[in-house]
């Protein structure tokens, strides 16, 4: 886990969070103000259903800290979101693929956060959605939200 940052904003850096081996976060004064980047990385499908919700629970958690700032969250979600239906205020209406109940965990964090899954509001080719790939599937697991 882990943020990577240009060498110019090293010395711009006011704070570092680490929630778990799967969370962290870094504030970053960008000329006088503040924006925090965090970086997730979600259990996968294979994990307990208690890891999965630990890691959401501690994603609830670090956000809530952050409420009235800017932050953004990026990183490898491990869930498919598929179609926008049921949660057009968060989803933009451009994905691959269908939707799991981790892909349900995203959005649903997103719209009780008020926050918008960035990667599907542009129209791509789905070669340029796709995050992950093995096996003939093909999806999209990695998101930026705002």
């Amino acid at each position: 886990m882990g943020i990577v940052l240009c060498k110019g904003l090293v010395d711009d850096i006011i704070e570092v969070t680490r929630k778990s081996d799967r969370l962290m976060s870094v504030k970053v004064d960008l000329s006088g103000e503040s924006l925090t980047l965090v970086s997730a990385y979600a259990p996968q499908i294979g994990c307990s259903q208690d890891e999965k919700d630990q890691f959401w629970q501690d994603m609830f958690d670090l956000t809530e800290n952050l409420k009235g700032t800017r932050y953004v969250v990026a990183g490898d979600l491990n869930g498919h979101v598929g179609r926008r239906t049921g949660y057009e205020r968060v989803h933009g209406g451009h994905s691959v693929g269908g939707r799991n109940s981790e892909g349900e965990a995203i959005l649903d964090f997103a719209t009780a956060k008020d926050l918008r899954l960035v990667n599907t509001y542009f129209k791509k080719k789905p070669d340029h959605l796709v995050t992950y790939s093995s096996g003939g599937n093909a999806t999209q697991i990695d998101f930026l939200l705002y």
